[in-house]
């Protein structure tokens, strides 16, 4: 959808399960951590921003007919570029050597 990294969601069937893989206890934690829900209790990010707030912040700006036209136009683009590639002289399509410095230390 054109977003940022970590931009997305996770249909979960076993909460419980995702809960205690992701758990962790410490003397500084508070000793009723299954009483109200932490979000550092259910992933590997122990804060989170409001990644919802941007899907829903684009969608609701553009309109789903726009993603929808705009990943359609991916798509055309990710099916005709394997047609065309052929046309393109070989050298123009292989990786450049990274400049390094050649005196050694």
């Amino acid at each position: 959808m054109f977003l940022p990294y970590g931009t997305g969601a996770l249909l979960v069937r076993d909460g419980r399960a995702l809960r205690a893989v992701h758990s962790a206890t410490a003397g500084y934690l508070p000793e009723n951590q299954d009483e109200f829900y932490d979000p550092a209790q259910y992933g590997p990010e122990l804060s989170r921003g409001f990644p919802g707030l941007r899907v829903w912040l684009s969608v609701k700006l553009f309109g789903a007919a726009r993603y929808r036209a705009a990943v359609a136009e991916k798509r055309a683009l990710a099916l005709w570029a394997p047609g065309i590639s052929g046309s393109f002289p070989a050298s123009s399509w292989t990786p450049r050597r990274s400049c390094r410095s050649s005196r050694s230390t």
